[in-house]
């Protein structure tokens, strides 16, 4: 005897169970809206009774219906499908794993290849991966459009912080794909949620930094830094943030030509004349150099020198613990800044620095091997 069709089957996305007489499930399936879906289904005519569970999204119904099929193997679902024709999503084994469909092997089954490809694009934009084939040079059109974080195709060195970022949301997803975390994709939180603020907090202090600055807009942010010992195997180094973080795919290092001499001031005029005339770069709003009152000069004088103009120009001088500005009368203590205006300036001073030393230990290593081979 067919079932009878309950009136109280609500028009909400959803799973829904149909069930024998001993309560066993039958078949399960997902709808994205309950009630017309259940209206008229065949298996209205096999089973006993049918029960469903009410989902906040087409996406959580998808992932709870492969939770569920997972979970009690229902005769129909097994019949009607041959196990290969499920999908599974699939993480690969390396640094920055990738994430692709396939038929076996991987977190589900899926009854639809489609609908989850379509899940997986929508939770791609909370928990971004990579899906590069090969590293390259520059940010690639996922990293631009925040599908993936940006840093993990590129060739230059990762940080421990931008791997375990990278974990966090690849774990954050298994999680939601497994049904394990719920309340994660309920509430469109990931389990690296301090990112979120991050971003947030940085924009936050951007808006900040224009009011201190008195500037109207703040976007691009270049910091420079030298790196060298007595002068030798000088390097220079240009990490640029937009709207608060970090593109690798702009940064820029400079071999120091200037005579070996621990000249910091005027290498920091060469690196920055330099870079001024690579108009096809894109200028920044903001110029941040490592050092003190010197620096911020040195800056000025190369930029009125390349450019027969100006740029605003910010020095940090962690010594003194104090703020320069081409923009302000007085230095500001970095203690009296707001703590995330501090922090940013502080992160971007500290990349530059990073990525100075790092291409100068390529240069010492490569004098120390050539001089080893020399013997």
């Amino acid at each position: 005897m067919p079932i009878k069709f309950p009136n109280t089957i609500p028009i909400s996305p959803g799973v829904y169970f149909f069930l024998d007489a001993k309560g066993k499930r039958l078949y399960i399936g997902k709808a994205v809206n309950l009630r017309n879906r259940l209206r008229g289904h065949p298996m209205l005519t096999k089973a006993t009774s049918v029960d469903w569970q009410v989902c906040d999204s087409e996406i959580e119904a998808l992932i709870l219906e492969s939770r569920f099929i997972k979970k009690y193997k229902p005769p129909y679902n097994i019949s009607l499908r041959d196990d290969k024709n499920y999908s599974y999503v699939v993480f690969t084994d390396e640094e920055f794993p990738k994430v692709f469909v396939a038929h076996r092997n991987g977190i589900g089954p899926f009854t639809s290849s489609t609908e989850l490809r379509a899940a997986l694009k929508a939770l791609r934009k909370i928990f971004p991966f990579c899906s590069c084939k090969k590293p390259h040079t520059r940010m690639c059109l996922n990293g631009h459009l925040k599908l993936c974080f940006g840093f993990c195709c590129l060739k230059e060195p990762t940080t421990t912080a931008e791997k375990k970022m990278y974990r966090a949301s690849i774990r954050a997803l298994q999680d939601v794909l497994s049904g394990k975390r719920r309340s994660i994709l309920n509430q469109r939180m990931i389990e690296n949620i301090k990112i979120i603020k991050e971003i947030a907090g940085r924009e936050s202090a951007i808006e900040k930094l224009e009011k201190i600055l008195g500037l109207k807009k703040i976007i691009r942010i270049e910091g420079y830094d030298i790196s060298n010992i007595q002068g030798k195997f000088a390097t220079g180094s240009m990490v640029v943030f937009e709207n608060g973080m970090p593109n690798k795919s702009e940064y820029r290092k400079f071999k120091i030509q200037a005579p070996n001499s621990p000249n910091d001031i005027l290498m920091l005029r060469e690196m920055l004349e330099r870079r001024l005339r690579h108009p096809e770069w894109q200028f920044p709003d903001v110029m941040l150099i490592d050092g003190g009152k010197g620096q911020l000069n040195a800056a000025s004088d190369a930029i009125r020198y390349t450019l027969r103009d100006t740029l605003p120009i910010l020095s940090i001088a962690k010594g003194k613990q104090e703020i320069f500005s081409t923009t302000l009368s007085k230095p500001l203590s970095i203690s009296h800044l707001p703590s995330a205006v501090a922090m940013l300036l502080l992160h971007i001073d500290a990349e530059a620095h990073r990525f100075a030393i790092t291409y100068y230990r390529k240069l010492h290593q490569r004098t120390i091997s050539g001089t080893l081979k020399a013997l």
